[in-house]
């Protein structure tokens, strides 16, 4: 048990200083509104895929005409990647 306590503590000295450096914030999307988000990881890059719904004037109901789509390398700065839309999708009409 101590030998575990022990390891934890020294790799969280040295992972410690490289961590400090970066500053992520919650939610990392702010700009846009977003939501049911699915992360993938490719050649190391986070891809977070999610889906996008607008209000239309005069309606109670939502639509989702498109989906977003962010990349990270570093998991604390996002871009927005690409934008799918759904239009033509017969369950998204």
């Amino acid at each position: 048990m101590h030998r575990l306590i022990r390891s934890v503590l020294f790799s969280g000295l040295i992972l410690a200083p490289g961590a400090a450096s970066l500053r992520a914030t919650n939610p990392i999307i702010t700009d846009v509104l977003t939501a049911d988000p699915a992360a993938m990881v490719h050649d190391g890059t986070v891809y977070l895929y999610t889906s996008h719904d607008e209000a239309p004037d005069k309606t109670s109901r939502y639509v989702m005409k498109n989906w977003l789509c962010f990349s990270s390398t570093d998991m604390a700065n996002w871009i927005r990647s690409i934008h799918v839309t759904t239009e033509g999708v017969g369950a998204a009409k």
